[in-house]
């Protein structure tokens, strides 16, 4: 995979700078294709999504918690898919706490999955790969599963 181009346009909005930091390391050589748009608040998301972009992202990491005094993910999500440009990005909800009131109402506000953070650089390389290998799937075979529910990339990572 050496030698590719960055393909594959992924907006990540997340408060701690270091997570985009070590989500770009992470994906390096595990999801070469990827490139991260990082936002550390929804406003300045929003402000991109306005801008007449052609490679607009396939997908959205989307960080549940986004720091005192910004709206949450899960207040921003309804936002985002009201957007003429994300309504219908697929959108990843990021929590550090996976509780399953977290879970359920990520899915009920639009959630097209959700992801408990990694603790360690090793979870993002296996969250990142997961991710890639999912993608390449879809990208190449887009097909919805026949039993009516929704794919996950991350289904693997908890056999």
């Amino acid at each position: 995979m050496v030698g590719q181009q960055a393909t594959f346009p992924i907006l990540l909005i997340d408060d701690d700078a270091d997570v985009l930091e070590i989500v770009k390391r992470a994906s390096r050589k595990t999801f070469p294709q990827a490139a991260f748009l990082g936002f550390q608040n929804p406003y300045d998301a929003l402000a991109y999504l306005e801008k007449d972009e052609e490679d607009l992202p396939k997908l959205v990491l989307l960080d549940i918690d986004l720091g005192p005094g910004v709206m949450d993910g899960l207040s921003f999500l309804p936002q985002l898919r009201k957007h003429p440009k994300g309504s219908q990005m697929p959108t990843v909800i990021l929590s550090s706490l996976a509780d399953e009131e977290r879970i359920q109402r990520a899915y009920e506000t639009g959630a097209t999955s959700f992801l408990e953070k990694p603790m360690n650089f090793g979870g993002w390389k296996q969250h990142m790969n997961a991710l890639r290998q999912y993608w390449s799937e879809v990208v190449s075979l887009p097909q919805k599963p026949t039993d009516g529910s929704t794919p996950s990339p991350f289904n693997q990572l908890d056999a």
